[in-house]
């Protein structure tokens, strides 16, 4: 069962390849490139592009091959591990919430933790030891069934080792069947979006189920290998010279991206691709990748045709809390899990949403005026409220700070569409935004 798990830089050397064939035809604008309702002020719906220089062209024939290559040298897993694999997909929302959990670990980035990573210090029970927030997300859970669960245990027996590689192999089958049963949804998404918000979000709903270190490595070598090159854009634009933004109000023509981030276009770049053959690209080599590094594969793909930091935000906002569900689950944790957290948990936020709800207006809504945010953030801080919130003053300050950490989260998700709502700026964390917020971000440019 062992086998050794390639490293970032293997995945480098095999995408390097294919990111730079690019396509031999110029595509015919889809719906997509043609829309009209965009606004230059929010980026185009041409955010779906290429960016900047890239290595010498390689042909098709030379990419068809190295993708089968990489396809025929992946690990089949056979029927055996059905159960085990059906058993997986019931923790696997739990896995999933730890890995972005994990993510965020200092520990994590200090031992050189990556997806599939089988060194003893990158273990889940190892990094669960040192990264104690993420216990109430997912992670005590997974390390639970990796223990317990009697499949594993009668394949790997005590080579925790063993257990953590087969478990990780087969929750990679689960994270690629969520992005085969997502795909058509993505690409109407997408179709439909008529900002760079909107289209982030898409991206960003798509990515959701996928770990977050799978999705952190893949950008990284995107970022290494650069986008595809051709002479014209997928519209049959010659690429250089390549416009300036100020020429066009600050954005891109079609069949150029801007760059760094639609929203903050220093430049276009070319795109040798159309939108949609971007996403039917992705389909049929996810459709391919049945190991994790074939996975990455057509990420990193994809990732190297759009602007690195709209992925990179699509990144940050997939690897959140999505839906009630892992909103809940997390929430009940920090309010004292088995012990009474559901009871707790309701008892608070009942309490909090009587504080909130005058402020923020009826369900559904949230305000304009920014004069109400602060007021919203004093509910979660106010002894009245959070004396519902548990026991102990330390409990029921760690209840109602997760119950906030997750509203903000909602609030996000809900009310900041486009990247330009006031919604967006929503937050109950010091600094808040304006003059103190703009000076942290100095600070954190010094350090």
């Amino acid at each position: 069962l062992r086998q050794a798990v390639a490293i970032i830089a293997g995945a480098a050397a095999v995408a390097v390849l294919v990111i730079t064939m690019g396509r031999s035809h110029m595509s015919s604008p889809t719906l997509l490139a043609q829309k009209k309702g965009w606004s230059p002020a929010m980026g185009t719906n041409a955010v779906f592009l290429s960016r900047g220089a890239a290595p010498k062209h390689l042909g098709g024939i030379q990419y068809k091959a190295l993708f089968q290559s990489l396809h025929e040298e992946a690990p089949h897993e056979d029927d055996k591990f059905e159960q085990l694999e059906k058993d997986i997909h019931g923790i696997y929302t739990d896995f999933n919430m730890c890995q972005s959990c994990f993510q965020q670990c200092e520990a994590y980035h200090e031992h050189g933790c990556s997806y599939a990573n089988l060194k003893a210090e990158c273990l889940p029970d190892a990094l669960l030891a040192v990264c104690e927030d993420c216990e109430g997300q997912g992670c005590k859970k997974v390390v639970e069934f990796i223990g317990e669960n009697a499949e594993l245990n009668a394949t790997g027996g005590d080579d925790n080792v063993t257990k953590v590689e087969l478990f990780e192999s087969l929750a990679w089958r689960v994270a690629q069947a969520h992005a085969m049963e997502d795909m058509d949804e993505l690409k109407t998404c997408i179709e439909d979006a008529e900002t760079v918000g909107l289209a982030e979000k898409c991206l960003a709903t798509f990515m959701h189920p996928i770990p977050a270190s799978i999705l952190d490595e893949s950008l990284e070598v995107a970022k290494m290998v650069g986008p595809p090159a051709c002479a014209k854009s997928y519209t049959g634009t010659e690429c250089s010279p390549a416009p300036e933004p100020e020429e066009h109000g600050g954005s891109c023509p079609r069949g150029f991206m801007c760059m760094p981030d639609p929203s903050e276009c220093k430049a276009c770049a070319c795109s040798c691709n159309s939108p949609s053959d971007k996403l039917d690209d992705l389909e049929s080599c996810m459709s391919k990748a049945v190991s994790v590094e074939a996975g990455k594969f057509c990420l990193s793909t994809l990732f190297a045709q759009l602007p690195p930091d709209f992925v990179a935000d699509a990144i940050e906002k997939a690897n959140e809390p999505e839906g009630a569900g892992e909103h809940y689950s997390q929430i009940v944790e920090a309010c004292g899990g088995d012990d009474n957290g559901t009871e707790i948990t309701s008892s608070c936020l009942e309490a909090i949403e009587y504080c909130v709800r005058p402020i923020q207006g009826h369900p559904g809504t949230f305000p304009e005026d920014f004069t109400k945010f602060q007021p919203m953030c004093e509910c979660f801080k106010s002894e009245e409220v959070r004396a519902h919130c548990g026991e102990e003053e330390e409990a029921q300050e760690q209840c109602a700070a997760a119950i906030q950490h997750h509203f903000t989260l909602h609030v996000h998700h809900h009310y900041c569409l486009h990247n330009t709502e006031v919604a967006c700026q929503f937050t109950c964390e010091w600094p808040l935004p304006g003059f103190f917020g703009d000076l942290d971000k100095e600070k954190e440019k010094i350090e």
